[in-house]
């Protein structure tokens, strides 16, 4: 499955709030992935949905103050293979350098649970969650999901930014 821009902008949520759009660069550079021009992210215009904005955005809808939101992922987008749509959800972790046992199995959980809820259910969820560490700790990141209990890794899997974008977006010029 290939990310696809035009699903991802219709998607419902977008329609009610058109600034939870934003190019997946920038949500990158903003959550402090260290991308120089020669990312490949760099000046593709890979639009995602922003799981924070999305979130701001269900607050100020609810009347609630932003200190109450709620953790949600940090990007959501639409994949498609010929006629089959799935919805993903990815979290960066591109500052975790060490101490992975910090890391908290129930907020990616959360995470995820909200961002579902405030999602909705008009494209399917794929099954698998992304997280998104840098190509130094991945090792390590990926022996932290294997050894959680429940394991995370049945359905969290630990990507660098090159698999990801390998994954779902290597078709971008």
């Amino acid at each position: 499955m290939k990310h696809c821009n035009i699903s991802t902008i219709n998607h419902e949520k977008v329609r009610l709030f058109p600034s939870i759009v934003e190019d997946i660069h920038d949500v990158f550079l903003r959550d402090g992935c260290e991308l120089k021009n020669a990312s490949p992210f760099y000046d593709k215009q890979i639009m995602v949905i922003n799981g924070d904005e999305l979130e701001n955005n269900f607050c100020f809808l609810d009347s609630r103050n932003l200190s109450s939101k709620k953790k949600s992922v940090d990007i959501i987008f639409i994949a498609k293979e010929l006629d089959k749509k799935e919805m993903f959800f990815t979290e960066l972790k591109l500052n975790s350098k060490e101490n992975f046992y910090k890391l908290n199995k129930f907020s990616f959980r959360d995470k995820a649970n909200n961002s579902f809820r405030a999602m909705g259910t008009s494209v399917p969820l794929s099954k698998k969650y992304f997280i998104v560490f840098s190509s130094k700790v991945i090792n390590e990141a990926r022996r932290f999901l294997y050894r959680q209990n429940p394991k995370l890794n049945n359905d969290f899997v630990a990507i660098t930014t090159m698999e990801f974008y390998a994954k779902f977006f290597n078709n971008y010029g």
